[in-house]
């Protein structure tokens, strides 16, 4: 990341306004990555702000997150110019993306309705009980034969 760096022209201005002392809010470490107020600012060199965006939105512990948690969540380690806006650019991505999986769909056609639309309870068999934990809540889940 650092020997590219030279390719994003705003990485460039802001560097430039730190070595003159120009930019209160801007430092540059020790191994030369550039900090915004602490975070680390993301160049646009090499797709590097769209993989730490597909990671953050397609991790298994971030279990797709919208636009608003997936901002406060990256805004604690990242920076970059227009990051609010490629964050909901990414998430609405993914929304259009998804395609459907048939095994997602279920079957209705073997349920069977009186004509008051009641219908009979059958017993199903219980394979497997999961409790994942999140961060603050514990989600059971349930596989049904």
């Amino acid at each position: 990341m650092r020997e590219r760096r030279y390719d994003d022209p705003h990485l460039l201005v802001l560097e430039d306004k730190v070595l003159h002392g120009d930019a209160r809010d801007v430092t540059i470490g020790n191994n030369g990555v550039l900090r915004m107020q602490g975070r680390i600012f993301v160049p646009h060199v090499d797709g590097l702000r769209e993989l730490i965006l597909e990671e953050a939105h397609s991790s298994r512990y971030s279990i797709h997150l919208g636009a608003a948690k997936m901002y406060q969540d990256l805004r604690q380690y990242y920076w970059w110019r227009w990051m609010k806006k490629d964050i909901v650019g990414i998430v609405a991505q993914f929304l259009t993306r998804y395609h459907g999986d048939p095994s997602h769909v279920l079957d209705f056609s073997s349920v069977q309705l009186d004509k008051d639309l009641s219908y009979v309870k059958e017993p199903v068999t219980i394979l497997d009980r999961q409790v994942r934990k999140l961060r603050s809540k514990n989600i059971a889940s349930v596989k049904v034969q």
